[in-house]
This record gives structure tokens, C-alpha cells and sequence, in this order.
């Protein structure tokens, strides 16, 4: 009977040890991001994985989880991620341009520009346009892009870079023949608007014009 109690009492303590052993929610993401951050994508993924079971609706490590799979070549489970995250924080502008990256990689254009479409009628702000823009650009539709940097630029009353700056580099990008015209009008647009913006500067340089 003391022999029973004993025993008893030690295996309570190691159950109460092992528990105390666990790792805090903040070190499981912490760890998921610095192997993320190495390319150790299987660590990550199950780092990412014991979070999600002990915390399922955090949208930040879903959209980590959707980047994740995509490089373990999971595309269909990383889209799953991705819109999952987007839902779960609709108004968070870095999970919304993680899951557009995570839909572009994965091959998932359709559902891309159906989110990215719908975010920019739904939101009607300059900087969702401009990521409409970019995956314009990264998918080869110039027309769309140029659409979209025009309406990012009409909905900053034309007072900020990006738009004037990424119109110069998609003119430049033109096949079969650059449009340099109109390249160096976009890129005297964003020197007025700021004159010391190096990105500016360094592509004016490149067109051979005088700053």
C-alpha cells in the first residue's frame, strides 16, 4: 500500500514536470519563424502545425503555415492556409499580400485576382490598386497593371511615388518596344513629388536622365 502511494506520487510529479516543460505559444511561433527565416520549411511547418492545434484561430501563423507549404511544394493545403488567414483578419494589409503571394506561387490566378478584384472594389484604397498592380505586372497583363497604377494614382490625387514610379518601370518594361516617353513623364511626376526618393533617383540614372 505505501509502495503504491509512492509510486503514485512519482509519477504525479512527472507528469506535472513534463507539463511544465511545454513551450509557450510565443516561443512555438518565435521558433516556426527562425526556421522559416533559415529555409527550414518541414521545422517550421511543425512548429506552425503544434500552434494551430493549441491555437486555431490566429491568422498571422495560418498565413506563415499557407508560405510554408508552398515551398514544401503543398500548394492546394497552402491555399487552404492562405484564404483561411485572410478571413480570419480581412483588414490586415501584410496577411492579405501574404496570401496573394501565397495564391500567385501556388498557380492559384483565378482566385488571386478574384480576392485582389474584390478587396480593391470592396476597400477602394490606393495601396490595394497597387498590389493589384504588382501581380498584374508578375502575371504579363501590362493593361491591368496600367489600369491599376492609374487608379492608384487617381485615388492619392497623384501625391505619391509608387504609382508614378511603378508606371515608369512597366513602360520601360513594354515588349516589343519600351515606351520611353512616357516612362520619363512618370518619372518626372515622382521626382516632383519627392525629389529625394533614391529609388527614383537610381532609376533615372539608368534611363540616362539628368536629376
Amino acid at each position: 500500500m505505501v509502495r503504491t502511494s509512492a509510486l503514485g506520487l512519482v509519477v504525479g510529479a512527472m507528469v506535472i514536470s513534463l507539463a511544465g516543460c511545454e513551450r509557450s505559444l510565443l516561443a512555438v511561433r518565435r521558433s516556426g519563424d527562425e526556421h522559416y527565416a533559415r529555409g527550414e520549411y518541414e521545422e517550421a511547418q511543425a512548429d506552425y502545425k503544434q500552434y494551430i492545434e493549441r491555437a486555431p484561430g490566429r491568422a498571422e501563423v495560418h498565413s506563415m503555415m499557407g508560405l510554408t507549404l508552398i515551398k514544401l511544394g503543398q500548394p492546394g493545403q497552402a491555399r487552404e492556409q492562405a484564404l483561411l488567414a485572410d478571413t480570419l483578419a480581412q483588414e490586415n494589409d501584410d496577411i492579405f499580400a501574404n496570401t496573394c503571394q501565397t495564391l500567385f506561387e501556388a498557380k492559384e490566378y483565378e482566385a488571386l485576382n478574384r480576392l485582389l478584384r474584390t478587396k480593391t472594389v470592396d476597400r477602394g484604397r490606393s495601396k490595394d490598386f497597387l498590389l493589384l498592380a504588382e501581380f498584374s505586372v508578375k502575371q504579363g497583363d501590362a493593361d491591368e497593371a496600367q489600369r491599376a497604377f492609374l487608379v492608384a494614382a487617381q485615388l492619392d490625387g497623384g501625391m505619391s511615388v509608387p504609382p508614378h514610379l511603378g508606371l515608369a518601370k512597366l513602360y520601360l518594361s513594354l515588349q516589343p518596344k519600351p515606351d520611353t516617353q512616357r516612362a520619363v513623364e512618370r518619372l518626372r511626376m515622382a521626382y516632383f513629388v519627392d525629389p529625394s526618393n533614391g529609388d527614383v533617383i537610381v532609376l533615372a540614372r539608368k534611363m540616362g536622365e539628368i536629376v
